[in-house]
């Protein structure tokens, strides 16, 4: 019998075959393997005469694990990780006959919480094809709590495999649009009449939304009186570690729109109060190494910064105009954004040298004199 072992650094997706012959090596089940500190995953394959003509590749420089396993004898595969001093234990089974292994998985978070409300969680697993085998339908992991289960707990997962290599597959998908938000995977290696039952803990890997900011404020800045345009600064408090940025809109009121309109519900009167002309809803955001806006020459960014950790930005406004004010932080690849927060005129201004505070009504900015 020669024994092939087919090795795969996992870390740099580097693969290595070692070969030893049984009879002429000397070595029967006691070969001489070395590898350097790393995460490997290794599989052994035992070919006889017959399977050695039927496989394909100049050996050793290129395999196939496809081949080796079609051909060979006896078959047995682990992970191993050599950075942590791990041992295995390697069982060689029949590769001749289809026999079977059973499955049995459980879930925990390990201290945090998935939001159902927002995300569903499932689990599946599927063959080299990457067509899911066992239960017929993803199974859900709505009941998973951040506990870890009992050692004698039923399996949300159970399934009865043939012999052979698989991949679990846990899906994280959005609610409102059914986009996958993150899929996590991790290989399964089924061994005829043998148990495999784990209890994984799963990675907190979903972006939530970043944490709104708060005391919006608003100030001007000195200006030359005969402009048409007026500095004025925002500022803000940055309550969020995971923000790609922030999201700042001004919604210029329309003249014909009386000061009564203009409630102390800000987020109705956004929605419901008519903008000035051309001067219509726009935000300033900055993604990447330069700044990206919608406004029209009403207004535009001139100083200050919206990427994350930033709390204040300046914008040239025109003169003559009521505006709203709101920001919000926003959250990274598929995470939602905060909620909005409003300029906070009872918090006065930024307090920064050469600003001074608005003297306006407290429920909206007038860009003025």
């Amino acid at each position: 019998m020669t024994y092939y072992f087919a090795i795969t650094n996992l870390i740099n997706n580097s693969q290595s075959l070692q070969i030893y012959d049984s009879a002429t090596d000397e070595a029967f089940l006691d070969f001489p393997i070395e590898l350097e500190s790393g995460y490997y995953r290794i599989g052994i394959y035992a070919l006889d005469a017959e399977g050695i003509a039927k496989i394909s590749g100049d050996y050793p420089t290129d395999f196939n694990d496809g081949d080796l396993e079609a051909a060979c004898v006896l078959s047995g595969r682990a992970t191993v990780d050599l950075r942590q001093d791990e041992t295995i234990d390697v069982a060689l089974t029949n590769n001749k006959l289809v026999q079977t292994g059973n499955v049995a998985l459980n879930f925990y978070t390990n201290g945090w919480t998935l939001d159902t409300t927002k995300f569903t969680a499932t689990c599946c697993i599927k063959n080299k094809a990457g067509t899911m085998v066992g239960p017929v339908d993803p199974v859900s992991l709505a009941g998973v709590t951040n506990v870890e289960p009992a050692a004698d707990a039923s399996p949300l997962y159970s399934a009865t495999l043939p012999q052979g290599v698989y991949t679990l597959c846990v899906s994280y998908t959005r609610k409102t649009d059914s986009s996958i938000v993150y899929t996590w995977t991790d290989s399964i290696f089924v061994s005829s009449n043998r148990d495999i039952k784990k209890t994984i803990a799963l990675m907190d890997i979903i972006d939530h939304a970043p944490a709104a900011p708060s005391a919006f404020k608003a100030a001007y800045q000195d200006f030359d009186p005969s402009s048409v345009w007026r500095y004025v600064n925002f500022a803000w408090q940055d309550n969020a570690n995971n923000e790609r940025g922030f999201e700042i809109e001004l919604l210029a009121v329309s003249a014909g729109q009386s000061d009564g309109d203009i409630t102390s519900d800000m987020a109705g009167c956004w929605d419901s109060l008519t903008p000035d002309g051309s001067k219509v809803t726009g935000s300033f955001t900055q993604n990447g190494g330069g700044y990206s806006q919608s406004f029209d020459q009403s207004g535009y960014g001139v100083d200050g910064s919206l990427l994350k950790n930033s709390q204040s930005a300046t914008f040239k406004l025109s003169r003559g105009y009521r505006y709203l004010a709101r920001i919000r932080s926003v959250g990274n690849f598929k995470a939602d954004a905060s909620d909005w927060v409003y300029v906070d005129f009872s918090a006065g201004g930024t307090g920064k040298t050469g600003y001074s505070d608005f003297a306006t009504d407290a429920r909206y900015i007038r860009v003025g004199d």
